[in-house]
């Protein structure tokens, strides 16, 4: 509740934070005001990961699916849009097609996990995976909070 509060007093004023707009959109969806969290992130043009998974959540995803692959067009290799593609599926629910991007990121040597903290309740339908706690084995990060989940789910 005080993050909400705290981050709709963020969104007053003609200054529009791309971070702050994103951080209530995503409060938003996870207290399940998907359409307001769907307006909040169209308030900003960019489509990064954390956009792209909150449209695709929130049921906008022709649009950004639209604008992913408009995106992919015209970035230079080495960008982000694998990171922003895994992101999108997670959003839509598609686990399968999320790892895979992520996979790809890998391969890529994009910055995923930098972005975005591995437990960050975007990565929640994927956090118990093997694919998933093999992706953050690779790029070196700790498996304790899936594997505390993991055991918290057989309690």
């Amino acid at each position: 509740d005080s993050a909400l509060t705290v981050s709709t007093q963020a969104l007053q004023g003609p200054v529009l934070n791309y971070t702050a707009v994103m951080f209530a959109a995503q409060i938003l969806l996870f207290t399940g005001a998907r359409d307001s969290a769907r307006a909040v992130a169209s308030r900003v043009s960019v489509m990064a990961a954390d956009r792209a998974y909150v449209m695709g959540a929130t049921g906008d995803s022709a649009k950004a699916w639209a604008q992913i692959r408009e995106l992919n067009a015209r970035r230079p290799h080495g960008s982000q849009s694998r990171t922003t593609e895994g992101l999108f599926w997670l959003g839509v629910g598609d686990t399968a097609r999320a790892l895979t991007s992520l996979e790809q990121a890998t391969d890529a040597a994009e910055i995923w996990p930098e972005l975005i903290s591995s437990d960050d309740p975007m990565y929640a339908s994927v956090r118990n995976s093997p694919r998933f706690r093999a992706l953050l084995q690779r790029v070196g990060l700790s498996t304790r909070a899936a594997s505390k989940e993991a055991r918290d789910a057989n309690r």
